[in-house]
C-alpha cells in the first residue's frame, strides 16, 4: 500500500502474486463471496532487476522479536525491495527516480537514501511511503554515503547519516520528534568504508577514523587511527571500493581498486596495528555475516564476474598465496653499542596445522659497509618506499605441525652491528597462517661507538 487506508476504502499500491492463471486486465477483483475487494489497472509483469547496481542492505524482522528475518536492499538502480527467503517484493516510495542509494532499518522504520535525500517508510511498515501514514523525508544537502546506528543510554540508539564532507545524527525515535544535528563539520565518510567494530570506523580525509575520536578532537590530525600510515592512506583515500569487519580477529578491513587492503586490528577500542595486503582478485563488493549457528562467513565479489569467500582455505582459489614480515632494526636497548650477534636463535609462534617458512636477518640497518651475512639472496616483490639489499641469508625447512610450540631454530646467526632485522617469507597454496609472537636471540655487547 503506498497511500490511502483500507479502513477508509482509498487504499492505492501494488499485488505481488508468486503463481497465476490467465491474464488480468483492467477490472475489479473479487475474492471469494467478496466482490469489487479493489480495482486494478492492467496486466501483471514479471518483477525483474536491471544491472550494473551496488547492494546495500540491512537485515530486520520489524518486530524485534523471534520470527523470520527479512533482508531490505538498495542499489542505486532498481526500486528498493524486501526479501523474506522465498517473495522477493519491490518497495515504490512515489519518487520519480525511485532507485535508492543506501538503506538502513532504525527504530522500526525503513531508511533510504537518495542522494541528498533520506527517506523512510512508516512506523513498523516498510511498504508505507505516505506522509499520512508516518513517512517523511530529511534533506542533508550532500549525497548520503552511508548509514549506521549509533548506540545510546536506555535504548536511545540514533542514526548515524554520512555524507562525504559531514555526518549527521538523526536523534528521536518517528517523525513526531526527530531532531537532525549536524554532528561535525569537515568530517565525512568515503562511500562503502563504514563499519562497527569497537566503534563505528570509516575512512575521512584524515584517515581511518572512529566516531568517538571525531568527537573528542575534530578535523585535526588526531582524529585519524592511522597516522603512522598516513602517507599510504592518502595516495589510495580517493580509490577506497569496499569494507568489511572480521569479528573473529577483531579487525576492520578496507580494500582499494588496485587489490590493495588495509587490515586495522583492533584491541577494544584500541587500534593495535595497520597492515596493508595485496590480494590475488580483486575485491569490488563484500559481505560479513553469521550463520544460523554464529560462524563468520564472508564472500567478496570480484571483478572477473565470479564471488569467493574469504578465511577459507589456505590458497588464493589454488594460487599460492606470498607473504612476507620485515621487522624494524632492533637495537636490544642498547643504541650505541655495536654488538656480536649468535646462535642459538628461538621463535615464539603457533598455527592451526602445518605451516612452513623462511628465515633471514640483516644488521645495522643493512648498511654496505657492515658486513652482510653471506647466503642465499632473496627476490620479492618491494612495496613503495622500501629498501632492499643483497644479503639476506635464509634458512628453509622451519615448520611447525599442528601444535603450540616455541623451537630452536638451527640459523647460523652471526655478525656485528647497532641492530638486527628479522626477515620471515612465506610461498605456497598449502601452509596454514603462523602467528609468530616473538624471536629470542644472543648477543654481547663490545664496545659503545661514539663521535
Amino acid at each position: 500500500m503506498t497511500d490511502g487506508t483500507f479502513a477508509g476504502g482509498n487504499a492505492v499500491g501494488w499485488l505481488q502474486l508468486s503463481a497465476r492463471n490467465g491474464a488480468f486486465q483492467s477490472e475489479t477483483l473479487n475474492v471469494g463471496a467478496e466482490t469489487n475487494v479493489c480495482t486494478i489497472a492492467a496486466d501483471s509483469a514479471a518483477i525483474t532487476l536491471q544491472p550494473d547496481g551496488r547492494l546495500d542492505y540491512d537485515i530486520s524482522n520489524y518486530a524485534d522479536t523471534q520470527g523470520p528475518d527479512r533482508c531490505y536492499g538498495a542499489d542505486s538502480v532498481n526500486l528498493g525491495w524486501e526479501f523474506d527467503g522465498t517473495v522477493f517484493a519491490p518497495i515504490r516510495t512515489g519518487m520519480t527516480d525511485d532507485t535508492p542509494d543506501h538503506v538502513h532499518i532504525h527504530k522500526h522504520q525503513l531508511f533510504f537514501s537518495f542522494d541528498g535525500s533520506t527517506q523512510h517508510s512508516g512506523l513498523g511498515n516498510p511498504r508505507a511511503w505516505s506522509v499520512v501514514l508516518g513517512a517523511n523525508e530529511i534533506a542533508t544537502g550532500s549525497p548520503v554515503t552511508g548509514f549506521q546506528v549509533e548506540p545510546g543510554a536506555e535504548g536511545n540508539a540514533a542514526l548515524l547519516i554520512a555524507c562525504r564532507q559531514q555526518i549527521y545524527i538523526l536523534y528521536g525515535n518517528d517523525v513526531s520528534d526527530w531532531n537532525l544535528v549536524r554532528y561535525r563539520e569537515k568530517v565525512g565518510a568515503y562511500e562503502w568504508t563504514m563499519q562497527q567494530v569497537a566503534y563505528t570506523l570509516f575512512l575521512d580525509d584524515r584517515g581511518i577514523t572512529d566516531l568517538r575520536t571525531t568527537q573528542a578532537f575534530g578535523n585535526f590530525d588526531h582524529s585519524s587511527l592511522t597516522g603512522a600510515i598516513r602517507r599510504l592512506i592518502n595516495s589510495k583515500k580517493p580509490d577506497a571500493m569496499a569494507s568489511c569487519v572480521v569479528r573473529d580477529k577483531n579487525q576492520y578491513r578496507l580494500f582499494f581498486n588496485d587489490k590493495t587492503v588495509i587490515y586495522v586490528t583492533m584491541d577494544g577500542a584500541k587500534i593495535k596495528g595497520a597492515m596493508p595486503i595485496t590480494l590475488e582478485d580483486q575485491v569490488t563488493s563484500i559481505c560479513s555475516e553469521e550463520d544460523p549457528n554464529g560462524n563468520e562467513e564472508i564472500f567478496f565479489g570480484s571483478d572477473n564476474g565470479y564471488v569467493y569467500q574469504m578465511e577459507k582455505g589456505t590458497s588464493f582459489d589454488g594460487e599460492n598465496i606470498y607473504a612476507y614480515l620485515y621487522t624494524h632494526f632492533d637495537h636490544s636497548k642498547a643504541i650505541e653499542w655495536l654488538k656480536t650477534y649468535h646462535a642459538p636463535v628461538t621463535l615464539e609462534g603457533r598455527s592451526s596445522g602445518y605451516a612452513e617458512f623462511d628465515l633471514g636477518y640483516e644488521l645495522d640497518y643493512a648498511d654496505s659497509d657492515t658486513a652482510q651475512p653471506a647466503g642465499q639472496t632473496a627476490t620479492m616483490p618491494a612495496a613503495e618506499g622500501s629498501a632492499w639489499d643483497s644479503g639476506l641469508v635464509w634458512d628453509s625447512g622451519i615448520v611447525w605441525d599442528d601444535s603450540s610450540v616455541t623451537p630452536t631454530v638451527g640459523l647460523d646467526l652471526r655478525g656485528e652491528g647497532r641492530n638486527i632485522s628479522w626477515i620471515i617469507t612465506k610461498d605456497s597454496d598449502y601452509f596454514e597462517p603462523l602467528l609468530l609472537t616473538g624471536v629470542h636471540f644472543g648477543h654481547i655487547a663490545r664496545e659503545r661507538l661514539t663521535g
